[in-house]
């Protein structure tokens, strides 16, 4: 198209006056051509700049996703820390040592790790609660320990 438009240039230019109408009409054609194909150089700009939008949309739409999947994780563990702590301020009570470290942590803003079982009165329930597993301990060890191997005993010979 560029080489019949430079044809019709040359033609139109080559003839004398009476053809200044055809030579301006030759050139605002030219300039017509120009333009479009600058608009279609845009355009084609613009395709590729909606493809890079749609990657941008779509990474979008995964990091919302994980953002929320994020979310979840972080009330799921919020919820075990506060059960986590709950559980050792019960267990504080019961011993009547610091609700919040047992007294075992030198920086606990409660007790600076002072207030170990039996700091406090400890709560009269741990007595009903601990007893079955002190009287495992008072128990002699042969008789929750099993011996499978017929080594002898103190005093024994083989």
């Amino acid at each position: 198209m560029d080489e019949q438009m430079a044809r019709l240039l040359a033609g139109g230019m080559a003839g004398g006056q009476g053809n200044d109408m055809t030579r301006l009409m030759l050139q605002l054609l030219q300039e017509r051509m120009a333009s479009r194909e600058r608009r279609q150089a845009d355009d084609e700009d613009d395709d590729e700049e909606v493809i890079d939008i749609a990657r941008l949309q779509s990474e979008a739409v995964q990091l919302r996703e994980r953002l929320t999947e994020m979310r979840r994780l972080n009330r799921a563990l919020r919820r075990q820390v506060k059960l986590a702590a709950e559980f050792i301020a019960d267990l504080g009570a019961l011993l009547g040592a610091c609700p919040a470290c047992l007294g075992q942590n030198p920086a606990c803003i409660h007790c600076q790790g002072e207030a170990g079982p039996g700091h406090d009165t400890p709560d009269p329930a741990l007595a009903d609660w601990i007893r079955p597993a002190l009287a495992r301990l008072r128990q002699p060890a042969s008789t929750h320990i099993t011996r499978t191997d017929p080594t002898p005993q103190q005093g024994e010979t083989p």
